[in-house]
């Protein structure tokens, strides 16, 4: 088993070191989405202060979701999974992928799980810095059983993001070009998924929807559990976990129809 794996694991750190290279596009990325925070920190702020209330948010409460949801949304979406694997398609060089003695699906996993690893370990030294200075806005008053269950909802949202996108990224195999779809696929799940607004501020019609989507899972809960939003027991894990199984399940079939019709584009 870890002679097997071993490769995985190599990928992965070739993947964190490489990230360490060009940690100035990290950091480019890390700026552009604080400057957005700071936006939506002084957008709330003034709209409390004129004696509004949106839904049952608190200034504090919101303030908090919006700084864990940009964490998030850093460390979860910090590379564009279904631009890359398109581009590996489109320019051939997934057939050296395929002529190793290894599995692509494994290999691109690995090989964002390493930026995963070091996105994590940068940003949240960053965020608990920023937290500090911002504690008298924010309410951290967190349980240490929310924490546990927001690493382990954080797992899961960055595993539904990737076979989504990931697959996503596949059907370059037909399209020749995902970039558009990419687009629009983008700013659907950062309305469905908590990004841009809480999704319990959403009209009823769309959370009633988002309800049967795996969207919600990849900022929305990893956040509400956070704070406290939203009370978890292992029961509540259920869904998510079967909405990666059958993400899984559909990135292998699509994987493999897609091997069939390759040709070795850009080869």
């Amino acid at each position: 088993m870890w002679k097997r794996n071993k490769k995985y694991i190599h990928v992965a750190k070739n993947s964190f070191q490489e990230a360490i290279i060009y940690r100035v596009s990290t950091l480019a990325f890390f700026f552009s989405e604080i400057f957005s925070f700071i936006f939506i920190f002084y957008l709330w702020t003034s709209i409390y202060k004129q004696g509004g209330q949106i839904g049952n948010y608190e200034l504090k409460d919101l303030i908090l979701y919006y700084f864990v949801s940009n964490f998030l949304w850093i460390t979860i979406k910090g590379t564009d999974i279904a631009w890359d694997v398109g581009d590996e398609i489109r320019m051939g060089q997934i057939t050296n992928v395929l002529l190793r003695p290894m599995r692509y699906a494994r290999y691109k996993f690995s090989q964002m799980l390493g930026g995963l690893a070091y996105r994590t370990s940068v940003f949240m030294v960053v965020f608990m810095l920023i937290g500090i200075f911002l504690s008298s806005y924010i309410n951290f008053n967190i349980e240490l059983k929310n924490i546990l269950f927001f690493i382990i909802f954080f797992a899961i949202g960055y595993v539904i993001n990737y076979f989504i996108f990931y697959t996503l990224g596949l059907t370059t195999f037909w399209l020749g070009l995902v970039r558009g779809f990419n687009f629009s696929l983008s700013v659907i799940t950062g309305f469905m998924d908590g990004s841009v607004i809480p999704v319990d501020l959403l009209p009823r019609i769309v959370r009633n929807i988002n309800d049967f989507l795996p969207f919600k899972y990849i900022i929305f809960t990893p956040v509400s559990v956070f704070n406290g939003k939203i009370q978890v027991t292992w029961e509540t894990l259920v869904i998510p976990i079967a909405w990666i199984i059958v993400l899984y399940l559909l990135a292998k079939f699509v994987l493999n129809k897609g091997i069939k019709v390759y040709e070795g584009y850009g080869a």
